[in-house]
């Protein structure tokens, strides 16, 4: 698989896309720290400046738009959402706040 996608040159890819992502699917999924990355995975090194210039670049945030559009779509409703639900909390204060200055 091609390693550059913007036509500047430079070499190719020494591990598939789909090994990274799934590399970091994995460490996701499992919780676990980037050094506990099983050995049959790319070198923690290539995982995570991948991840990191994913996370750069908005790569991410597409895959998200994307599947979210996807899911509403086949669930039969419009594409973009045209509401929103907002949640509160209700949180104590410190006995030191002056009862005015909550709301």
């Amino acid at each position: 698989m091609p390693g550059n996608t913007a036509a500047r040159g430079g070499r190719p890819e020494k591990h598939c896309r789909r090994i990274v992502l799934d590399s970091i699917l994995y460490l996701v999924r499992g919780g676990i720290a980037w050094r506990q990355l099983p050995a049959e995975f790319p070198p923690v090194g290539t995982v995570y400046a991948t991840f990191v210039r994913w996370i750069r670049g908005g790569v991410w945030h597409r895959i998200l738009d994307t599947l979210r559009d996807r899911l509403r779509v086949r669930a039969g409703r419009d594409r973009c959402p045209t509401a929103a639900i907002i949640d509160s909390q209700t949180v104590p204060v410190a006995d030191t706040v002056p009862r005015a200055g909550t709301g």
